[in-house]
């Protein structure tokens, strides 16, 4: 599967939305898949309002043996309970870049499992809970990412979740 809005920096002529459940899944099989230029939200119906299955809705969801490129995309969120991107499960290795996951009502980014990734040059800003979240020996790598302004915490690991970064500005 390939989804691509423009080749100009304007992620907001495509815009992906829903109300209801994850607004992409990458999974088993989505090897080689391709997510770029687009405007990607979850934005449930009554975002303050945590359902009791809302923390399992995301913008994006990769898992299962998917390694899905994803370049110069917007992510965003109003949902109170869960992330706007999840990365779960052994296999989940995607390759991310450019993009911006910015003033989400909860978590930016959840990587927990066991899952990868490979993270280059991406905006992480202002979300409320954290900006990435690592759990459950998952081990993504961060490169010249800027991750700031977490209202509660930047980068938060726990429970056996391991993080690399090459740091922006590092000389």
């Amino acid at each position: 599967m390939a989804i691509s809005g423009s080749d100009l920096c304007v992620q907001q002529s495509v815009i992906i939305e829903n109300k209801s459940e994850t607004t992409i899944s990458f999974v088993e099989g989505s090897t080689g898949a391709y997510l770029g230029y687009v405007t990607v939200h979850y934005n449930p119906e009554q975002p303050s309002v945590v359902a009791q299955s809302q923390h399992l809705y995301y913008a994006l969801l990769i898992t299962d043996d998917a390694s899905p490129t994803i370049e110069k995309c917007t992510f965003s969120s109003c949902s109170a309970g869960g992330a706007t991107v999840c990365v779960k499960k052994e296999g989940a290795n995607p390759r991310m870049k450019q993009c911006s996951i910015c003033e989400c009502d909860n978590v930016g980014i959840y990587i927990t499992d066991g899952a990868l990734g490979i993270y280059e040059e991406c905006e992480i800003a202002r979300n409320t809970l954290a900006g990435v979240w690592v759990k459950n020996r998952a081990n993504p790598f961060f490169r010249r990412c800027h991750i700031h302004h977490g209202r509660d915490v930047g980068v938060f690991t726990f429970e056996h979740g391991m993080v690399r970064f090459d740091i922006l500005g590092r000389k």
